[in-house]
């Protein structure tokens, strides 16, 4: 009788216990997942055309993991500078970043093929055949430290022109030109242009002020940076552009809820397309803008000036190739694939001085 009273206080007493405790466990289930807070660094103003999809393509994470993962944007260089915004997502200083590999010269070697002087109608062409690159596997060594997240380019450069109306390969002489990128300058060099290294914060001033005679760019570069307010001629060139990448930190990668990962995985290629028709359709919207604006003038190159471009550009492609080649990685066998790509594409004549044999 005393051991089935004992067993019933004992029971009693659970019972009373987990009544008590319920609510606790409760909310201890019930409790959403801590949130986590990503930076996302860029150098470009908020204004760029693209970021309308960015932030929409990082709602979606936040979205994907119940709202665990949130993201915090920092524009215009306020994070890091442009060519300290890939090293500070390695070395976790920004989670994710907005990244021109161009900006960090031999650090992206094969990447660098991009540089070239390819033809192409438009960004979201030429990024369908950058992702095709990606997944051949071109790409691993130069973005090993990082899980790519995004993979696109402009549209296709245009030439603006402050004073000097531009329509020959003489014209170039003595113009100074913004060169982004080595492989830009050298090309300008080889035109009898002076190469100028400057930030693209500062091109309305450098035209301004004569620092620059031109600008290498994309057409939307016209509305995002207001050049058209100090420029006369366009030259609608349509010759090589810039590539763009937006790397995540691999621990930041690996620490993400597997919902966050799967929607990643799933959806960052046909973002990069996004991006790349952003910039497609502003490329037309400036256009349009810079023919409202009296005394600008767009124009382009006189008949047989790009086939005398075809004979001085080889050199670039020579070069290119060899120091790729020389660094032990395949370069003509890149520059192969990129240009049957871009045929199977519908691109008629992908490369300005070099056809693949």
């Amino acid at each position: 009788m005393k051991k089935r009273e004992l067993l019933t206080v004992l029971v009693g007493a659970g019972l009373v216990f987990v009544f008590i405790a319920m609510p606790f466990f409760c909310e201890s289930v019930a409790q959403p997942q801590k949130r986590v807070v990503l930076s996302h660094g860029t150098f470009l103003p908020q204004s760029a055309v693209q970021h309308p999809a960015v932030k929409e393509f990082f709602k979606g994470l936040e979205d994907a993991t119940g709202g665990a993962v949130k993201m915090e944007f920092h524009w215009a260089g306020t994070l890091g500078a442009a060519k300290e915004l890939y090293g500070m997502t390695v070395d976790r200083l920004a989670d994710t970043a907005t990244v021109c590999p161009q900006y960090n010269q031999g650090v992206f070697p094969m990447f660098s093929i991009f540089e070239l002087p390819i033809q192409f109608p438009s960004g979201e062409v030429l990024t369908k055949a950058a992702l095709k690159m990606y997944k051949k596997g071109y790409f691993d060594k130069d973005f090993a430290n990082v899980k790519l997240v995004g993979l696109y380019t402009l549209s296709p450069y245009i030439l603006q022109c402050r004073e000097r109306k531009v329509t020959t390969v003489e014209d170039f002489k003595g113009l100074k030109v913004r060169a982004g990128s080595a492989v830009t300058a050298n090309m300008f060099k080889l035109f009898g242009a002076v190469p100028v290294q400057t930030s693209t914060a500062e091109m309305y001033s450098n035209l301004q002020k004569g620092v620059t005679d031109a600008e290498f760019t994309p057409f939307e570069a016209v509305i995002i940076f207001k050049t058209y307010e100090v420029i006369k001629y366009v030259n609608e060139w349509r010759t090589m552009t810039s590539a763009f990448v937006i790397p995540m930190n691999k621990e930041v990668w690996k620490a993400l809820p597997k919902e966050g990962q799967a929607y990643i995985e799933k959806n960052w290629e046909n973002y990069s397309l996004k991006y790349a028709a952003a910039y497609d359709a502003a490329h037309g919207r400036a256009k349009e803008l810079l023919l409202k604006t009296p005394g600008r003038e767009i124009i382009n190159f006189a008949p047989g000036e790009k086939e005398k471009m075809n004979t001085i550009l080889a050199s670039v492609w020579e070069k290119w190739i060899a120091d790729i080649e020389a660094r032990g990685l395949p370069g003509k066998k890149a520059v192969s694939d990129l240009y049957q790509i871009l045929k199977e594409l519908g691109v008629e004549k992908p490369f300005v001085g070099y056809t693949p044999r």
